[in-house]
């Protein structure tokens, strides 16, 4: 294709966000809802006495401070604020 706007010769390149698809902002999250992710915290969780920082779960909800991750049957709350980093899991590399 020649083009007027790019002369000589180049590479273009296409990246994917890959197999764990990483989560930066909390807008990010809502589209996620209901898909495996893994949530690794700043700090423990206060009703956590295990110090567990890493979780693995399906997202069940998003607010404007909050995610809700579903864990083992069991639901848990997380600030935003204390995600250090967050992925989206691709299902099918699990298993």
């Amino acid at each position: 294709v020649e083009s007027e706007l790019v002369r000589g010769a180049y590479t273009l390149e296409v990246s994917s966000p890959g197999i764990d698809r990483k989560l930066f902002t909390l807008e990010q999250f809502p589209r996620f809802i209901g898909k495996v992710v893994r949530l690794s915290l700043k700090a423990p969780l206060a009703a956590d006495a295990s110090d567990q920082r890493n979780y693995i779960g399906t997202l069940n909800a998003v607010n404007e401070e909050q995610v809700s991750l579903e864990v083992n049957s069991s639901i848990i709350n997380v600030e935003f604020a204390n995600i250090a980093q967050a992925n989206v899991i691709d299902e099918k590399a699990r298993l």
